[in-house]
């Protein structure tokens, strides 16, 4: 009688499983997993970066960088120097957003940034409500995703990637534009500038720092033709 008890409590139990897991167990889990992110992304370090117009941007910590890479230095000072109002800026391989919530801060119209990594960029959107921006849109992705001109690029990046995308990212920028590309080791500094030059760029500005360089470019007359 007992053991018949039981195997009927089984049947019971095993028939109803799947509706368990669905409808208790999964958003159990769902929420405990939010829960924890949430919580450890609220005790992450965060990093503070001052910018000349007063405001400060805020960065969570974390392995996709906080902002203190000399390469991300100097695309601030960048954008620092540029005239953002009304501007669209495209951040290629934002990473954890850094360059696309300064240009928010400093005054830019709309800021697109992709990444193929998902920690990267979610990261990206906590560190957006952290500065409560809405206008630095994060995009999960490859440059497939992105299909307009902007008025001003960013790309702090891997210098081979930089030389591979060089063809969409002037189809991607406006006429009147400005890119500044970033990342770049010193030694092989010549070589991408030129490899841009011969895409019809003209470099603006260099800046060689202890171990990357980044330069500014726009694209010449003659590359309009």
């Amino acid at each position: 009688m007992l053991i018949g008890s039981l195997c009927q409590v089984l049947i019971v139990y095993w028939s109803n499983y799947y509706a368990v897991l669905k409808y208790f167990l999964a958003p159990l889990i769902i929420f405990m997993v939010t829960l924890f992110m949430e919580t450890t992304m609220q005790e992450r370090k965060i990093h503070y970066i001052p910018l000349c117009n007063g405001k400060t941007a805020k960065i969570y910590q974390g392995a996709f960088g906080s902002g203190e890479h000399e390469t991300t230095q100097a695309c601030i000072k960048h954008l620092e120097s540029m005239q953002l109002e009304n501007k669209t800026v495209l951040d290629i391989g934002c990473g954890t957003g850094i360059l696309g919530i300064c240009a928010s801060l400093l005054g830019a119209k709309d800021v697109y940034g992709y990444y193929l990594f998902y920690n990267a960029c979610k990261t990206a959107i906590n560190c957006n409500e952290l500065n409560d921006i809405t206008n630095n849109h994060i995009i999960c992705g490859l440059q497939d995703c992105i299909k307009a001109q902007f008025d001003i690029i960013f790309a702090n990046i891997y210098f081979d990637i930089l030389v591979d995308i060089s063809g969409f990212i002037k189809d991607s920028l406006k006429s009147d534009g400005q890119l500044v590309i970033s990342g770049i080791p010193i030694e092989f500094n010549y070589d991408v500038r030129a490899h841009y030059e011969k895409k019809g760029f003209e470099v603006i500005n260099l800046q060689l720092h202890e171990d990357f360089s980044t330069v500014k470019l726009k694209i010449a007359p003659s590359g309009l033709l």
